[in-house]
Order: structure tokens, then C-alpha cells, then sequence
């Protein structure tokens, strides 16, 4: 059987998951396990003795959202006569969407990913421009925060949030601290 698929019916599977329920219709369903059935085995054992889940569901910001922020973004950038980028991340700080307007300083183009990796990598789901007093509040924090790498405390990085949870970051740089900061408050209100 090795590397080979095992079908197990609900009778097998009960024998080997007792008690785990896996949802769905059993008299029309399969369990399909691969070749890491073993481990399938052991961790869903060991999460069930734990009372951990073996999946957690995560939401993350939707592509037609971080366009629909840009596109906000841009409006208020000028608005201000201010050519900034624009990056939004997901929930675990990957770049999603990315705009760099005509004019743009070339090194905006990295901070604004940072500003938005920041607003969503720290542990207090803080605005960027927040995580420098929040920081300072503990020795370790004052001193190592700065050493973090793709990780700054400029104004403009802020999370997105939707039913309370951070959804993705944004993140703008080409204006000074506080434009950068209006502007992507000012993008965001469209996910209200």
C-alpha cells in the first residue's frame, strides 16, 4: 500500500478516529488519505487530547478590496498633490496589491510595503505611527524593535479590519508622516 491511497468507509475511519467527527453525509462519502496517513493519524489523536484544532479558518483581504482601496488612495493622494505608493498586504503581511504613482519617490516603493507589513506583523494591531510610544512602554521592545528587519515605526502603515479582525495592512509613503498617515485613513473609510 505504500504510497498508494487508502478509502476508508465510515466503519474503518471510526476505528481509527473514534469519536472524530468529519462532518458530511458518511453513507455517500469517502475519506480520501494519501501516504501521510500515519501522520493524519497521530496529529488528529494528539490535537484531540490537546483539545486543539487541527484547522483554523483565517480571513484575509480580498483582491477586488485592496483595488477598490488603491483606487480610494490615489483619489486622496491627489487631492493633497501628492504622488505616493501604495502597497496592501494580506493578513500574514504578503503583498496583495501595489501601486506606484507617477513621480513617486523610488524609495517609497519599499517603505510603503514596510509601513504595510508593520501594521499587520505587530502584536498589538497597531497603526505604525502607534507602535513607537507602545514600544517604548518596555525595555526590550524600545531597544529590539528597531533591529527588526522590513519593520519600521513611520506613519502611514495601518491595519485593515473587518468584523474585528485584521484582514491585511496598507501602507503609504511619499508625503510626509501625516499625509501619508490622512491618506490611508482616508482610503480605509471605504471599509467602513
Amino acid at each position: 500500500m505504500k504510497g498508494h491511497q487508502l478509502i476508508l468507509k465510515k466503519e474503518k475511519s471510526q476505528k481509527i478516529f473514534p469519536g472524530f467527527n468529519f462532518g458530511g453525509d458518511w453513507t455517500h462519502s469517502e475519506l480520501l488519505i494519501g501516504r501521510n496517513f500515519q501522520i493524519c493519524k497521530t496529529f488528529l489523536r494528539d490535537s484531540k487530547k490537546d483539545h486543539m484544532r487541527p484547522v483554523i479558518i483565517k480571513k484575509s483581504i480580498s483582491a477586488e478590496l485592496a483595488d477598490a482601496i488603491i483606487r480610494r488612495a490615489i483619489s486622496s493622494a491627489l487631492e493633497l498633490k501628492k504622488y505616493v505608493v501604495i502597497a496592501i498586504v494580506d493578513e500574514s503581511g504578503q503583498l496583495k496589491a501595489f501601486h506606484r504613482m507617477d513621480r513617486a519617490a523610488l524609495i517609497s516603493i519599499e517603505v510603503a510595503q514596510v509601513k504595510a507589513y508593520s501594521a499587520v506583523a505587530n502584536a498589538w494591531g497597531l497603526a505604525t505611527h502607534e507602535i513607537f510610544e507602545q514600544s517604548q512602554k518596555n525595555p526590550a521592545t524600545k531597544v529590539g524593535i528597531p533591529l527588526l528587519p522590513k519593520y519600521t515605526v513611520l506613519g502611514g502603515g495601518i491595519p485593515i479590519r473587518m468584523d474585528e479582525n485584521i484582514i491585511g495592512g496598507i501602507g503609504i509613503s511619499g508625503g510626509s508622516i501625516e499625509e501619508d498617515i490622512s491618506i490611508a485613513k482616508s482610503a480605509l473609510k471605504i471599509t467602513k
